[in-house]
């Protein structure tokens, strides 16, 4: 990795508050969060980064709140993280990577990472969308659109792995399989209804889910990322116990 490199930062820090009422506080009172973006951004021969990260501003007014952004933190620089959680150090991190990376292609290398919040469920809900986009060489670039939610109240990140657990299974299967059919037809498609599953991306909105597949996951590159939202009532019908209300 080389180190000493020369490159031009922009730096900026704004507050934002998100959705917030007039006493930081949801219906059921707890605190709800505040966020500063922290955004970084390299341009040199060879490799460009691009950060747009949200922090947390108000994490010592809360446990829980603290816990979540611990958690984002964690998943968004994944290798890069540090303990205890430094975000300029981690991402000058990933900016020396692809610094020392990037010379040894004739393409540049590219990391570009877009991050926004979202507050739902009568802002019981907190969820972090993070588009990513990344070239580090070969025929095309890789991008992803990645959910994580978590409970405001207690901080747990939701977990819907159990949606695939019970006996409703195989008819999620189907009405999953069957609206990504009627969206995007079949011609790309890699899965068959008995291949389905719940995607690690999902988005808890204020009247259902939506279950975002990466490119590859169930169909070609070239059909892109795919997405397809369940409503509370559709999952309910099925016998999904909807844990989330």
């Amino acid at each position: 990795m080389r180190k000493g490199f020369n490159f031009w930062v922009i730096l900026m820090l704004s507050i934002a508050v998100v959705a917030c009422n007039r006493d930081n506080k949801n219906g059921n009172g707890d605190i709800l969060p505040q966020f500063e973006e922290y955004i970084l951004s390299v341009e040199e021969s060879g490799y460009s980064v691009n950060i747009t990260y949200q922090r947390m501003t108000n994490t010592e007014r809360s446990a829980a709140l603290s816990h979540i952004d611990e958690l984002n933190y964690k998943h968004t620089f994944d290798e890069y993280a540090l303990e205890p959680m430094d975000v300029e150090a981690s991402a000058r991190m990933l900016v020396e990577e692809y610094a020392s990376e990037g010379h040894m292609s004739e393409q540049a290398y590219s990391y570009n990472l877009d991050q926004v919040v979202i507050l739902s469920r009568n802002d019981e809900v907190v969820c972090y969308e993070s588009y990513i986009e990344v070239y580090t060489g070969g025929a095309h670039g890789g991008q992803s659109l990645i959910y994580e939610c978590y409970d405001i109240a207690t901080g747990q990140a939701y977990d819907f792995g159990y949606l695939m657990d019970g006996e409703w299974c195989d008819a999620l299967r189907q009405l999953i399989y069957e609206r990504i059919v009627d969206m995007y037809g079949d011609e790309q498609l890699i899965a068959t209804a008995k291949d389905i599953y719940i995607p690690r991306s999902v988005k808890l909105t204020d009247s259902g889910l939506l279950l975002v597949y990466q490119p590859y996951e169930i169909a070609s590159f070239d059909a892109g990322i795919l997405s397809v939202e369940l409503s509370d009532e559709e999952l309910a019908a099925l016998g999904v116990p909807l844990l989330w209300i």
